[in-house]
């Protein structure tokens, strides 16, 4: 089994490296859940359902996906909070 939390966050887009697609419209998705299994995603193209995308297929591939958008996560010791408002 694939370790998706390791890898895979919330928020990333990722996109599709099917051989049909390319040089076309490449199917993009954005990570919106996360399981020990997969990752559940939301086409950036349209307003459509969410769907599951197995982990074993979030690798570059003929038979995967790419990731082209990361996102940083700030927590922890030194994250910084937001400003609070002015009294």
């Amino acid at each position: 089994m694939i370790q998706v939390n390791g890898v895979v966050k919330i928020g990333q887009v990722w996109e599709d490296c099917d051989r049909r697609t390319r040089g076309k419209n490449p199917r993009r998705v954005e990570i919106v859940e996360i399981s020990p299994d997969g990752a559940r995603v939301k086409a950036k193209s349209s307003a459509g359902p969410t769907t599951w995308i197995k982990a074993s297929r979030l690798k570059p591939g003929s038979t995967g996906y790419k990731l082209v958008k990361d996102v940083e996560i700030v927590t922890g010791i030194g994250a910084q909070a937001p400003p609070s408002p002015a009294q």
